[in-house]
């Protein structure tokens, strides 16, 4: 086994989950740059965070190789694997920074008891609504979320306007579906 080209992905998996460390190597290096560059696509501004998700995703990987399905293909799935810990990332963000801003509130001076719990309780319907919905509007939502343009969501994912338009449009539809009970 000097490069594995010659070796089918199924085959390097199936050596893998037997503890043969030089099959996953030959993996990571079949698939490195183009993983990298799925990444890169969504946070190409922040390199640091490209290659923490890098890292998170090979390490995924490595610990869940019972989990694969060899009926899928293994870019696809790693790639989902990062997918999920972007999306993650984007959620912890938008949660720190909804976090930072009530901390910030002084609660004696701008509202009641009632209207913090109420607050709070809007914040968890809609995490648990943005979790809902399809992972093509999520991800739009999120980096809106994260205050991002149109523009900027249009070029990371390399979706024309109208198509993320679109997303966004139905993603609010069905987050204003789910939560009617707190809109007057």
């Amino acid at each position: 086994m000097q490069h594995g080209n010659d070796i089918n992905d199924q085959e390097l998996i199936s050596r893998c989950r037997d503890g043969d460390d030089r099959a996953f190597e030959i993996l990571y290096h079949r698939y490195r740059l183009q993983l990298y560059a799925y990444i890169n696509k969504f946070i190409s501004d922040n390199q640091t965070l490209v290659d923490e998700i890098f890292q998170q995703a090979w390490i995924k990987a490595s610990q869940n190789l019972n989990k694969y399905d060899h009926r899928q293909k293994f870019l696809a799935w790693i790639c989902r694997i990062a997918h999920n810990a972007l999306m993650d990332h984007f959620r912890d963000t938008a949660k720190r920074k909804s976090e930072e801003l009530t901390d910030d509130i002084s609660i004696a001076d701008h509202e009641s008891a009632y209207e913090l719990y109420d607050r709070d309780a809007f914040e968890h319907a809609l995490e648990n609504a943005i979790n809902d919905l399809p992972k093509d509007q999520q991800v739009v939502v999120e980096m809106r979320r994260q205050g991002l343009s149109f523009k900027e969501i249009s070029k990371k994912l390399g979706v024309n306007m109208n198509t993320l338009l679109g997303r966004m449009h139905y993603a609010v539809n069905r987050l204003k579906e789910e939560l009617k009970d707190f809109v007057d």
